[in-house]
């Protein structure tokens, strides 16, 4: 009965083994000369895209001087030398490592970013509320805000059913206490929020309504307060981390994009990942993530 049971366990482990690889994202970060990619041994090649996600089953041709580095599982790989690789051969441990911290966490945005949202998303949207905006508003907000930790410069944005030649914008406290307000004339405005002594573990609001019809607004919205070591506690995966250290710029900013997101700070999410595809605005990666990120939060 026990051997029966342990090879049971055995082959259960063996199952959850082979389905992680096969789920396991890989992701090609960087791109030296020409290098080429087939999804399978007998796929036709077409030319690589640096941020490209990979199959693992998939074929990578090179040239004599081409090279390609590899990411999958939080480990990097360089391959290199004329022909073809096979990319499970060339990845190797790094498939079938276990991850750990934020590398496993960053293969759940990865696959979400590259699959879009299903029922196997581990990547799931923020919960509903005031922040969000109401359905029947006229003017809906162009961001989620999230925590902020109240020395930041926002642009705060909104997007109107029927444009207005100008509108309202406020920020309010407690008891609805306008501790700011300005008129502009576009449906974006920048607030340097560290000028109106925001305190942390507080909930403000802002909200943007048409000058010459008040029925056009946003409704309130709230946001979070938090103090800068909450943030830093966002990030505190990274610190440290093997794969992070080693990663090129853009992929660095998808990497603290992802913590923000996790850690509920969604206008820094939203910087770091508009600042990853700046940085690189042909890479796949950063467009696809800022894309789920974008529909994640319900914006257009």
């Amino acid at each position: 009965m026990f051997r029966k049971q342990m090879l049971t366990i055995i082959g259960l482990l063996c199952f959850m083994g082979a389905q992680a690889q096969g789920d396991m994202p890989v992701l090609l970060t960087d791109i030296y000369k020409k290098v080429k990619y087939a999804p399978g041994e007998n796929a036709k090649f077409s030319k690589a895209k640096q941020g490209q996600a990979l199959q693992a089953d998939g074929v990578l041709k090179l040239g004599g001087k081409s090279t390609a580095k590899l990411y999958s599982n939080g480990q990097f790989v360089e391959v290199k030398g004329k022909g073809k690789h096979k990319i499970s051969q060339e990845l190797g441990d790094a498939l079938n490592a276990s991850g750990f911290g934020f590398a496993s966490r960053f293969n759940d945005f990865l696959m979400a970013a590259n699959e879009g949202s299903g029922t196997t998303d581990k990547v799931n949207p923020p919960g509903s509320g005031s922040g969000w905006g109401s359905k029947d508003s006229k003017i809906k907000p162009g961001i989620r805000l999230g925590a902020l930790t109240g020395d930041e410069k926002v642009v705060f944005s909104w997007v109107s059913d029927k444009p207005a030649t100008a509108y309202s914008f406020q920020i309010l406290g407690k008891g609805d206490k306008v501790l700011y307000q300005a008129e502009t004339k576009g449906p974006a405005h920048e607030v340097d929020l560290k000028e109106l002594g925001l305190k942390p573990d507080m909930t403000y609001y802002w909200q943007a309504m048409a000058k010459d019809n008040s029925e056009l607004s946003t409704g309130k919205l709230d946001f979070d307060v938090k103090s800068p070591l909450a943030k830093a506690k966002a990030l505190a995966g990274l610190n440290n981390t093997p794969a992070y250290e080693q990663a090129g710029p853009a992929l660095k900013k998808l990497m603290e994009a992802a913590a923000f997101e996790d850690g509920g700070f969604y206008y820094d999410a939203l910087v770091a990942y508009t600042d990853a595809l700046k940085m690189d605005t042909k890479n796949s990666a950063a467009q696809k993530m800022q894309q789920a990120f974008v529909k994640r939060m319900g914006l257009k």
